[in-house]
């Protein structure tokens, strides 16, 4: 835990392009405070009392090939020292957005029986039912040696 409590600590975490619809809240724990939520980037200011902290949760979608690679960092407000910076950045890389589907089809005629010479009607369905799970990113800020 840090000496001193920081008021007007910012949390900032630009998403990247490849994770789209972003969506944010956090919490607060030991009388840290924030916004209660937003949308987009995040760039807010929060208070750290010393122990305190916030969490937030963003959830988004990813979208696009290639990897997806995200930085939170947390900064100090000006007229403070944080004597051990090296722990204000985390990044979480996932190595590869895949694409996937969950294809499927369905065929009825809507009876049981049919006459012979009757006309059969078919009502044939294709769709893609997959559900797509959001990406999930919990970020705690916890200030420490604050002074």
């Amino acid at each position: 835990t840090g000496p001193s409590g920081v008021t007007g600590a910012t949390v900032t975490d630009n998403f990247p392009a490849g994770l789209t619809g972003v969506t944010w809240t956090c919490t607060g724990a030991g009388g840290g405070t924030c916004a209660a939520g937003g949308a987009g980037n995040l760039s807010e200011s929060v208070n750290l009392p010393v122990g305190g902290s916030v969490t937030y949760l963003a959830t988004g979608t990813a979208s696009g090939s290639g990897t997806l690679s995200n930085t939170a960092t947390v900064a100090v407000p000006g007229g403070v020292t944080d004597p051990v910076a090296g722990n204000n950045s985390a990044t979480d890389n996932n190595t590869a957005i895949t694409a996937s589907a969950d294809l499927g089809i369905t065929k009825d005629d809507g009876v049981t029986a049919v006459v012979q010479g009757n006309p059969v009607t078919y009502t044939i369905t294709a769709s893609n039912g997959a559900t797509r799970s959001p990406i999930r990113s919990r970020r705690a800020m916890r200030r420490g040696r604050v002074g």
